[in-house]
C-alpha cells in the first residue's frame, strides 16, 4: 500500500499477496523493490505507484521468503537472500544491472557450499551491503556470515517450477526424496515440461495400484500396472514440442486419477491424497500404452518429473478453469565468493566457540558508518540487540561482537512462576533459556537473574507448598526439574512417550502442587511426584 498524505489514506498499489520486505534504492526514492513469497521480486522506478516482477520466484531457484540489500556504493548493485521452498534450503543471487538480470553466487564454507539459512529461513533471514565495497555483503539466519563476490563463475544446471493459475485447482507437496522440494526430477535431458489443464484437456494415462492396505514408503517394485485411461489434462515436452506418456497412482483404486485434498492419515487408506503422477521421457499415444512403461514399477521407466498434487483449497476435480504447470530448465551462471562465518551456533563449521556470545537467530543488520572507511554493525536477534567492532571488516573475527541490550526489554516470557512466601521468581524465555532470580533475594526490576536451563524456555512451575521444589524445561518436553531451590536440576521426563510440541506445556493446580500435567501425542500425562 502507498500512502500519499503521511499515513492518513492508503491505497493498494500491488495487489499480491504475503510481501515481506520493501527496500529503496539509496538516494533515489522512486526506484523501489519489493518481494513475496511464491511471487518473486517486484520493482518500482515512479515511487512505488506502479510494480513489476522482474525475477520470479522459479527464477531464483523455486523462492519462497526472499530479502534484499541495495548497495549505497552502487545502487546497479543488488543482493537477494533467497529461502527455498520454506526450509528446504537457501541460495544467493546478485545483480549488477538494478535487477534486470540475476545471477546465483556460490556460498561455501570450507570449500563446501552451505544452507545458510539452516532450513529456518522463514523465519530468520537478514542481509544488508557493505557501506563502502558494492561486491561485500552481510547475511544469515540462524548464524551470520560476510561474503565478497569473487572472480570467474561456473554453470549452474537448475530445473524450476512455475505456477500459471493453478493455484486454485491443486498443491503440490513437498515429500521425501524429492531432489527439488514439491518435485522431483530424474533425467529430463534438458527438457522443459507443462501440464496443461482445462476445458477439452485429456490424454491416456498408465495406471498403476500399491498392495492393498499400503500408504506410504511403497517400493518402487510393487507398484502394478493396471491399464490406460483418460486424464483430465495434457502433458508436452515444450522443448521439443512433443506429447509426453504419464502414469499415475490409484489410491482411490476406482479406474481414476482423482485429487482431492491433502489428507495422509486416513485410516482407509483408499481416502488418502496419495495419487503421485509420474512424466515419461516417451513420445505419446492415444492408442497404445507404452510396452516399456507396462510392467510392474514401470511408472519410473524413463522418468522425467514426479510431483505429489492434492486438491487446492476450495478447489474442484476435474479442474473447470485453465492452468499450467511448467517445469522449466535453466543453466544459469554462479559467481564465485570468498564467505566466512561470523557465528557457529550448530557447530556446523568447525568453530563453535566463535563469537559463541551472539545469540543465533537474526533478523536484522544496520549498517553503521564511522570514520574513514570504517563502520561498525547493530544486529537485532532472538538474544536482543548486539554491536560489532569498529573496522573496514568489523564482526568477522572471535571477539568480535558486545551486547548491548541492557535496560532494553528484548526477551518475551512464555511462563513465570513465584517461590511461595518471597520475591524470587523462576521464567521460561522464547530461544533465551529458563532463568531463576538469585536464591535468599528480594528481587526487583533491577535484579540480575541467573541462567537455570538452555534452549527455548516455556511454562514454569514452582511448588506453592514446598520452594525446594520447582521444573521448567526446553522445546519438545525437555523438562528439568530441581529437589534444592534451583541449585541443581535433573532431567525429568521418565515415563513421556511420543512426540512432544516445540512449545512445552505444563500445569498443575495450587489445591495439588505435586500433581503436575504436559502433552503430547500420545496424550495427556501427569505425574504425582512433581515430574
Amino acid at each position: 500500500y502507498k500512502s500519499f498524505n503521511g499515513g492518513d489514506e492508503w491505497t493498494n498499489v500491488l495487489n499480491i499477496r504475503s510481501v515481506q520486505d520493501l527496500k529503496v534504492s539509496p538516494g533515489n526514492f522512486q526506484e523501489q523493490y519489493a518481494t513475496a513469497i511464491g511471487s518473486g521480486i517486484y520493482k518500482s522506478m515512479d515511487g512505488g505507484q506502479t510494480w513489476m516482477l522482474i525475477a520470479s520466484s522459479a527464477l531464483l531457484g523455486g523462492a519462497s521468503r526472499i530479502e534484499l540489500a541495495v548497495s549505497p556504493v552502487n545502487v546497479n548493485r543488488v543482493f537477494a537472500s533467497v529461502d527455498v521452498g520454506f526450509g528446504e534450503g537457501s541460495l544467493m543471487f546478485t545483480s549488477s544491472d538494478a535487477g534486470a538480470t540475476w545471477s546465483q553466487v556460490s556460498v561455501k564454507i570450507n570449500g563446501v557450499e552451505v544452507d545458510f539459512l539452516n532450513g529456518q529461513g522463514w523465519y530468520d533471514n537478514t542481509i544488508a551491503c557493505d557501506p563502502f565495497d558494492e561486491t561485500v555483503v552481510y547475511f544469515g539466519g540462524v548464524d551470520l556470515f560476510r561474503l565478497k563476490l569473487g572472480t570467474g563463475s561456473i554453470i549452474v544446471e537448475l530445473y524450476l517450477l512455475e505456477e500459471e493459475d493453478t493455484q486454485e485447482i491443486l498443491s503440490l507437496v513437498n515429500f521425501s526424496g524429492s531432489t527439488n522440494g514439491n518435485f522431483d526430477v530424474g533425467n529430463p535431458d534438458g527438457n522443459s515440461v507443462e501440464i496443461r489443464f482445462g476445458p477439452g484437456r485429456f490424454q491416456k494415462a498408465h495406471r498403476f495400484l500399491v498392495p492393498v492396505g499400503q500408504s506410504s514408503g511403497v517400493p518402487v517394485a510393487s507398484y502394478t500396472y493396471q491399464d490406460y485411461v483418460t486424464v483430465p489434462f495434457e502433458v508436452w515436452d515444450i522443448t521439443n514440442n512433443r506429447q509426453l506418456m504419464v502414469s499415475f497412482r490409484d489410491q482411490g483404486r476406482d479406474e481414476n486419477f482423482n485429487l482431492i485434498a491433502n489428507n495422509t492419515s486416513a485410516t482407509n487408506v483408499t481416502l488418502q491424497s496419495r495419487e503421485y503422477l509420474y512424466i515419461h521421457n516417451i513420445d505419446y499415444s492415444n492408442s497404445a500404452p507404452s510396452p516399456i512403461v507396462t510392467i510392474n514399477g514401470g511408472q519410473e521407466v524413463n522418468l522425467m518429473y514426479n510431483i505429489w498434487p492434492t486438491l487446492a483449497e476450495g478447489g474442484v476435480w476435474p479442474p473447470t478453469t485453465p492452468g499450467t504447470l511448467r517445469f522449466s530448465y535453466t543453466a544459469q551462471e554462479e559467481l564465485n565468493a570468498n564467505s566466512v562465518f561470523i557465528s557457529d551456533g550448530r557447530s556446523q563449521f568447525g568453530d563453535p566457540t566463535k563469537n559463541i556470545n551472539l545469540h543465533v537467530d537474526h533478523h536484522n543488520l544496520v549498517m553503521i558508518p564511522m570514520s574513514g572507511s570504517t563502520f561498525k554493525i547493530l544486529n537485532a536477534n532472538d538474544g536482543g540487540v548486539f554491536i560489532s567492532n569498529v573496522s573496514s571488516s568489523p564482526g568477522i573475527n572471535n571477539g568480535d561482537w558486545t551486547f548491548a541490550g541492557l535496560q532494553y526489554n528484548t526477551s518475551q516470557f512464555y511462563g513465570a512462576d513465584k517461590k511461595p512466601g518471597s520475591n524470587e521468581y523462576l521464567g521460561g524465555m522464547q530461544d533465551n533459556g529458563t532463568w531463576k532470580s538469585p536464591l535468599s533475594v528480594n528481587a526487583s526490576a533491577i535484579t540480575n537473574y541467573q541462567f537455570n536451563i538452555g534452549g527455548d524456555g516455556f511454562e514454569v512451575i514452582w511448588n506453592n507448598l514446598n520452594g525446594q521444589l520447582l521444573i521448567g524445561g526446553s522445546q519438545g518436553n525437555g523438562f528439568r526439574r530441581s529437589g534444592d531451590g534451583g541449585n541443581t536440576l535433573v532431567g525429568a521426563v521418565s515415563g513421556l512417550s511420543g512426540e512432544f510440541p516445540f512449545i512445552s506445556k505444563l500445569a498443575n493446580s495450587k489445591a495439588m502442587p505435586d500433581r503436575i500435567f504436559a502433552v503430547g501425542s500420545a496424550g495427556v500425562f501427569v505425574s504425582s511426584n512433581f515430574g
